[in-house]
């Protein structure tokens, strides 16, 4: 209960945050910002044209001390096949 408690505030902060247009930065893992994807033309199978609207979606930026910590990762080079793979096949992997 207490850590669904914690990951509740916390998930609600940073989203509050966000949204105020800030960035929010944990040290040594890395922030989280808000960006604004561009609207662009879809075109469907059918011909038909429409339109996709600007958006926003929740950005995050690994820090330098996380990106490194990945890269010398035992299971490197397992996960990124795993990660290949999950690609390839349009899944979802699980971490093992």
């Amino acid at each position: 209960k207490e850590a669904s408690d914690i990951y509740e505030l916390f998930t609600d902060t940073l989203i509050d945050e966000v949204l105020k247009g800030n960035e929010v930065m944990l040290t040594g893992f890395g922030s989280f910002s808000l960006k604004l994807h561009k609207g662009h033309p879809i075109k469907f199978i059918a011909k038909e044209k429409s339109s996709m609207a600007e958006y926003l979606v929740l950005k995050f930026t690994a820090s330098n001390t996380l990106s490194k910590r990945l890269r010398k990762c035992e299971n490197n080079q397992i996960l990124i096949q795993k990660i290949k793979e999950s690609d390839d096949n349009n899944k979802e992997w699980e971490w093992n």
